[in-house]
């Protein structure tokens, strides 16, 4: 039966570990998601 506890605590452990993951790889994606801003400044001499 103590196996079986610490099989279940690990097991909750790992989820935890990987949702945090998940989470972490997600607010890294929020960048991705904006579209490009061209913001290029063209200095242009007359002659």
């Amino acid at each position: 039966m103590l196996m079986k506890t610490q099989d279940v605590g690990y097991i909750l452990r790992k989820a935890q570990s990987e949702q945090k993951k998940v989470e972490r790889l997600q607010s890294t994606l929020h960048s991705t998601e904006q579209p490009l801003v061209n913001n290029h400044t063209y200095f242009i001499e007359d002659r």
